[in-house]
């Protein structure tokens, strides 16, 4: 997948309309699809759990606990979220311990950190609210757009680190 291949996917598929992908893609075609399908079902395939639900998670302080942790810093006019796993793993079973924590409505949103992609579904839904959102993406050097309401931000725009 790459980030011009966005808009063509998502103009094809149905918007508002359960859907799931099979097999491994990326972080930021998973959080796009479940924003797209969003208020309907989004899946994930993880070939330990099978399929995979996008959960509703709430926006709030975090519990300092919890099995995930956050790290937030600015980026320009954006707000990093970065997730951060205390034992290196998070099971699907506790996925509702899990609190994104909150970010100015007038800022971006950076998703960030080595999290399985149903969790990324998840926080991608719970950051729609955002002006644009994008997902951190290693191997293209920047975060890709996945969202966005601003014309500065286009989908699949790429922010370069």
């Amino acid at each position: 997948w790459l980030p011009e291949h966005r808009p063509a996917v998502l103009e094809y598929l149905p918007a508002a309309a359960p859907l799931a992908i099979y097999r491994r893609g990326t972080a930021w075609i998973q959080a796009a699809l479940a924003i797209l399908a969003s208020p309907a079902d989004y899946y994930s395939f993880d070939v330990r759990l099978g399929w995979v639900p996008a959960q509703r998670l709430p926006l709030g302080n975090p519990p300092p606990d919890g099995p995930l942790r956050f790290e937030l810093s600015a980026l320009g006019d954006a707000v990093v979220v970065e997730g951060c796993l205390p034992e290196h793993y998070i099971d699907w079973s506790e996925i509702d311990q899990v609190v994104a924590p909150p970010v100015p409505p007038e800022r971006g949103v950076v998703l960030s950190g080595r999290l399985p992609y149903w969790l990324y579904t998840s926080l991608a839904r719970a950051y729609r609210g955002a002006p644009w959102l994008a997902v951190r993406q290693p191997a293209l050097g920047g975060s890709v757009v996945v969202y966005s309401v601003d014309p500065r931000w286009p989908v699949g725009h790429v922010l370069p680190d």
